[in-house]
């Protein structure tokens, strides 16, 4: 029982890591986005951000 808690664990971690640069640049385009709206402009980051999106 120990042995597959450790192993999913693990998993999680991994998962976490390899995510972790796409986790980044979210956070960093939905601050970019928060500091749009405080412009009123989040209709243009928003519009940029579904673009950026559409490239990968």
């Amino acid at each position: 029982m120990l042995q597959t808690h450790k192993y999913h664990i693990n998993i999680t971690i991994t998962g976490t890591c390899i995510k972790q640069p796409f986790t980044i640049s979210y956070m960093l385009k939905f601050i970019c986005m928060l500091n749009a709206s405080k412009e009123g402009s989040v209709e243009n980051a928003y519009i940029s951000l579904t673009e950026e999106e559409r490239q990968h």
